[in-house]
């Protein structure tokens, strides 16, 4: 999800739309709406708040990709919005397992933001089951992201996440996510 790297993965044209909801699951008027799509180690996306033109959008993300060997894929990011540059890594030198690494820098390169590693399992070998954890390192913040992602088909994903934020007290530095994609 947040490597770069992982563009150059050619599975066809990906299109995907987002929209954020309250808690409750109810679209409000301050709605965000998310535009991505990827294809052949390219893809953009866009992010449009309330009152965005449609060639002016909050945040536009623009991605190359490409592979360096059979099981190593290079790519970069650029953010409009965080006005930064990521540039990973993915290493997947067999099918139930996956690392990589993305550098973040300021979009003149001058200042290091942060980088985030990780490894993904599949212990089944396919995209039915993965576990996985992230380690995220910065000035500010030293956190770990455990994951656990589920395939119902080839229609619906669900995946959970978790922070830890090792710089606090465990009772405050735990946060969870829990996303349904369709």
């Amino acid at each position: 999800t947040y490597n770069p790297a992982g563009v150059a993965k050619n599975q066809g044209n990906h299109t995907g739309f987002y929209i954020t909801t309250d808690f409750d699951g109810k679209l409000t008027k301050h709605s965000d709406i998310y535009y991505a799509y990827k294809t052949n180690g390219f893809g953009y996306s866009f992010l449009f708040k309330e009152n965005d033109k449609l060639f002016n959008a909050t945040d536009v993300n623009i991605s190359f990709a490409g592979d360096i060997n059979k099981h190593m894929t290079f790519g970069s990011n650029w953010s409009k919005y965080n006005e930064d540059i990521s540039m990973g890594i993915l290493f997947r030198p067999y099918n139930f397992l996956s690392m990589g690494s993305v550098l973040n820098y300021d979009d003149e390169l001058q200042n290091f933001n942060n980088l985030r590693t990780g490894i993904a399992i599949r212990p089944f070998s396919d995209e039915k089951l993965t576990f996985g954890i992230d380690y995220i390192y910065s000035d500010s913040l030293e956190a770990y992201h455990p994951f656990i992602e589920i395939s119902l088909g080839k229609a619906i994903t669900l995946k959970s996440q978790f922070t830890t934020n090792l710089d606090e007290d465990i009772t405050t530095a735990l946060q969870s996510s829990i996303n349904i994609n369709f």
